[in-house]
């Protein structure tokens, strides 16, 4: 991922799906399914953090979503080399 100009950044801002439901269903249902899974469990974990944080206005969107994004590409490469 390159670096983005601030202008285009702000255009491009993340959605902030700790405001939807559906998210939220989404993850428990995802989290449910695979108990086994810590990397999984961990991401949700890290994910109903990152939303409190936010809530609270302790991180922006943008910095949920870059946190997360991180943690989730290290995650799909962990999977990746465990095939």
């Amino acid at each position: 991922m390159g670096m983005l100009s601030a202008s285009h950044a702000e255009e491009k801002s993340p959605k902030n799906h700790c405001e939807r439901e559906a998210s939220w269903k989404e993850w428990q249902a995802l989290a449910a399914k695979h108990p086994e899974d810590q990397g999984l469990q961990a991401l949700q974990a890290l994910r109903i953090g990152l939303c409190v944080k936010i809530k609270r206005d302790e991180l922006s969107v943008q910095q949920g979503h870059d946190i997360f994004e991180k943690a989730r590409q290290a995650l799909l490469i962990e999977w990746q080399k465990a095939k």
